[in-house]
């Protein structure tokens, strides 16, 4: 749970490096454990931000998938999250 909170923070705030002086814990009954967390690899999984693409499809699929109301961008995703097995 650690790696989530820590992973889901860094989307929306800085992170101090990882060199900087902890303070004491004051608390004699507190454990105080390292947890490894790689956020590079957490923001690729985890940003769901929009992305423009350019792309090229043949003319009749574009005039079929207008004349059903096809949501291109839907459709991409999807085939892409299969192909990627996501």
């Amino acid at each position: 749970m650690a790696q989530d909170y820590i992973g889901t923070y860094s989307l929306e705030n800085v992170l101090p490096p990882s060199n900087v002086n902890l303070p004491k814990v004051k608390d004699p009954r507190a454990i105080t454990n390292l947890v490894s967390v790689n956020i590079s690899q957490y923001k690729r999984k985890h940003d769901h931000k929009a992305v423009k693409k350019t792309l090229t499809i043949p003319n009749y699929l574009n005039e079929l998938g207008k004349e059903r109301g096809i949501n291109f961008s839907e459709v991409l995703t999807e085939a892409l999250k299969e192909r990627l097995r996501i």
